[in-house]
């Protein structure tokens, strides 16, 4: 081999090595974190570990500390106080909220907002439904003695879930995976790059690369969730009557303590330069409301309240890093929800739970100090615990 060949192999491995070397030390500015998630035993489901810093950086750029039973945010459960109703804020992504910081959260907000009188407990989770919900909330009000229950919905068909509760809690085996799993053996920037490689954008979809083994396909398949999409007529994504029936009676069983149901829709939207509003079938939302009248549950929407944010020229959804009117809730889709929470959902539901948080309030108080013990050693425990890995 000669000299130059030599120094042309040293001069490419030490490119791979410094350029690998600023990526991983740069990473954290521009790549998510990473963390194999645990299995929570209060929640009997997977959540991200106690005492981690979460950090987003897809849409919107945010570090999220995590709390006891996996709450973005709030990371103790603080002591119950005379006259603080404590609430439990249930939803996916949107209610989770890992685009801002701790501060600009929907909780957060919330508690900001209604001046002390309120304890919010976040505990959604991207990628939940009522399913997962329902089959936490018994457990966890126990475990943090809350008043009430709020359910963040964006999506209606997210409720209809609620009949598949109660979701199998995980098995050792997952556990053992979870803590062998790629998210704790490698690197956020060397899996980032890999599902970026091997998925669409959508970060879900097999992408279709230029190279492979076998005949090359023609034109580009659709997916199935894209086919079923296009070509579903709208009405027939439209669910009957008896299932919205079915699916509010199994939310009102799930828990005796009083639910809200928090409907806070993407919109307004921009489409093609075009100011839109979206809304889904009103013989859904006509249903779902008269299903939740029926059983007790009080139904609140913030989607005018969203729409006159935008109308003054504060979106509610996006990002600078995305697309202004659609994706999740920002700080000030946070606040305009917040503010609904607070103004409706708070004041109307305070009557139904106000004889129960005093009840909880003056028995608490009656033994303060004994209390006040098992609190502590509820927090510590809680954030030793763990939930398996993932995204």
């Amino acid at each position: 081999m000669t000299s130059i060949s030599r120094r042309l192999i040293v001069s490419w491995l030490s490119g791979i090595v410094v350029g690998t070397a600023i990526i991983a030390a740069s990473s954290p500015l521009f790549v998510r974190s990473y963390f194999p998630l645990q299995a929570d035993p209060t929640r009997g489901l997977w959540t991200l570990p106690a005492g981690a810093t979460y950090r987003w950086r897809s849409e919107g750029y945010a570090d999220t500390r995590i709390g006891p039973l996996g709450m973005p945010g709030k990371t103790s459960i603080p002591d119950r106080r005379a006259g603080v109703m404590r609430i439990g804020l249930w939803g996916d992504s949107q209610a989770e909220g890992v685009c801002v910081t701790d501060s600009q959260k929907l909780f957060a907000q919330a508690e900001s907002l209604s001046s002390g009188r309120l304890q919010v407990f976040p505990l959604a989770r991207s990628g939940e439904d009522a399913a997962d919900w329902l089959t936490q909330m018994h457990a966890v009000e126990a475990a943090i003695e809350l008043d009430s229950h709020v359910l963040l919905i964006v999506d209606l068909q997210d409720l209809l879930t609620a009949t598949d509760a109660p979701v199998a809690a995980p098995s050792p085996a997952d556990t053992a995976a979870a803590n062998a799993s790629i998210a704790g053996r490698f690197p956020a920037f060397i899996i980032q790059a890999a599902r970026y490689l091997l998925t669409e954008p959508d970060e879900t979809t097999p992408r279709r690369l230029r190279f492979s083994l076998g005949p090359r396909s023609a034109t580009h398949e659709p997916s199935a969730r894209s086919l079923a999409s296009d070509s579903m007529p709208a009405e027939e994504n439209s669910a009957p009557d008896h299932r919205w029936s079915t699916a509010l009676q199994a939310i009102r069983r799930s828990t005796t303590l009083p639910i809200v149901i928090l409907y806070a829709p993407v919109t307004p939207q921009i489409v093609g330069g075009k100011i839109v509003h979206p809304q889904e079938l009103e013989r859904d939302v006509v249903a779902m409301r008269n299903a939740a009248r029926d059983v007790g549950v009080l139904v609140v929407s913030a989607a005018s309240e969203l729409e006159r944010s935008a109308a003054a020229g504060r979106w509610p959804h996006g990002f600078h890093n995305g697309y202004i009117g659609s994706g999740h809730l920002n700080a000030v889709g946070n606040a305009t929800v917040a503010s609904v929470l607070i103004d409706s959902v708070f004041r109307q539901s305070a009557p139904q739970v106000s004889a129960q948080s005093e009840a909880g309030a003056n028995e608490a108080g009656a033994n303060e100090a004994t209390a006040g013990e098992a609190t502590s050693n509820e927090d510590d425990s809680s954030a030793a615990r763990s939930r398996p890995g993932g995204d």
